[in-house]
């Protein structure tokens, strides 16, 4: 299941990721490997919480979650802190515990993806060095059954994204980060290593993100996508996605949804929008993407640009209609696009585009919705899911 990509979250990307889960080893003893759990998550009894049509009439439960899940296959993924301890749990959009593992409390960053039609979730974690000190890996399990598909494999620090990529932290508490490393979340093997692309002159090749084994390559002059087998999928050049030639890929913004990458300057704002590109075939969906999201029950994409369209998975547009100033797309999915606007929520059919009602800004809107039509509902830090009766 995909979230929606937006110009607002692409400014992250410039950001190091705090969690390089590398720290003195000792205590507590953790249970890191996944032990099946196989229960119901609890129901938030006497909600106030009044959801819209069609999602009217469902349970609202609450995992105990302490920061944003993510999806694959209709399994959500996230984590808790507790005193001395992260505990991530996998919830299936049934509303039942699959399993539970733990980590150390700097190892908070998790990734979610797919390889081979299988969900896979990617955790962190600390191995021991001979100076007492752990240097960081990760791990991936299936993320039906939580059984290990391979690792530890060593990375060389922070999980920065997209996808499977880290990158070994800056000297300094703001800085650039040294050489990123690319991992195939089947096996993880390394997909691309900067250090071994090219030197460290302006012609250096960098790592912009990966998705599901698809690594994303750009230089001063293209952008390029290449697969696990070192397959070339596509290139393009840089200022057909709007990104001037000869600026630096780590001055490139860059979100992926698992279909299509969005692309743009840092340099150019919000309202200038980005380049949205289908990963598979490098097809170029829009130059001025502001914000995308897919309803995964019909395969629709939805592109918010200085207007609002609608595009089939045959890759047809099947709508488009004018956006308010200032609309922000919320979330697709289960026949209903949701866009946030100054007079409130607008409801659109996500076939024909109407619109069916006009909700009230602070109505309760599902996000990262599966075709089933469960989705999360609920504060960043307290996130709820609602699951069909």
């Amino acid at each position: 299941m995909r979230r929606p990509l937006s110009i607002a979250l692409l400014a992250g990307a410039l950001i190091v990721a705090a969690t390089s889960c590398a720290a003195p080893l000792g205590p507590p003893r953790l249970e890191s490997v996944p032990r099946p759990v196989g229960t119901a998550a609890p129901e938030l009894p006497g909600t106030p919480l009044v959801l819209p049509p069609p999602f009217e009439g469902m349970r609202v439960i609450d995992p105990g979650w302490d920061a944003p899940p993510q999806a694959e296959d209709g399994i959500y993924l996230a984590l808790r802190a507790e005193q001395d301890r992260i505990v991530f749990s996998a919830v299936s959009d049934r509303g039942t515990v699959l399993w539970a593992a733990e980590r150390p409390m700097l190892c908070s960053a998790f990734v979610v993806s797919e390889a081979a039609d299988r969900p896979l979730a990617i955790l962190m974690d600390v191995d021991a060095a001979d100076d007492g000190f752990a240097g960081s890996s990760i791990s991936a399990y299936d993320l039906r059954t939580g059984e290990e598909a391979w690792g530890p494999v060593a990375v060389p620090g922070p999980h920065i994204g997209p996808g499977l990529v880290f990158a070994a932290p800056p000297p300094a508490a703001m800085g650039r980060s040294g050489p990123r490393v690319a991992i195939d979340p089947a096996t993880g093997a390394t997909l691309a290593d900067e250090s071994d692309e090219s030197d460290e002159s302006d012609e250096s090749v960098r790592v912009l993100g990966e998705d599901g084994g698809i690594v994303l390559l750009g230089d001063r002059t293209r952008v390029i996508a290449r697969t696990a087998d070192d397959r070339a999928l596509w290139t393009i050049p840089r200022e057909e996605l709007g990104l001037p030639e000869g600026l630096l890929p780590s001055s490139a913004a860059l979100a992926i949804d698992g279909e299509a990458a969005l692309l743009g300057a840092h340099e150019r704002g919000p309202d200038d929008g980005a380049a949205l590109v289908d990963l598979e075939t490098g097809t170029v969906l829009s130059r001025t993407a502001r914000a995308t999201v897919i309803d995964e029950s019909m395969g629709v994409r939805i592109v918010l640009e200085h207007g609002l369209r609608a595009i089939a998975p045959t890759g047809e547009q099947l709508w488009a209609r004018a956006a308010d100033d200032g609309a922000a797309l919320v979330s697709a999915g289960h026949g209903a696009v949701h866009v946030r606007t100054d007079e409130g929520i607008r409801v659109l059919d996500t076939m024909s585009g109407r619109q069916r009602a006009l909700l009230d800004a602070d109505a309760v809107i599902p996000r990262q919705i599966t075709p089933s039509g469960s989705g999360v509902v609920g504060d960043y830090d307290r996130p709820l899911l609602i699951i069909a009766r």
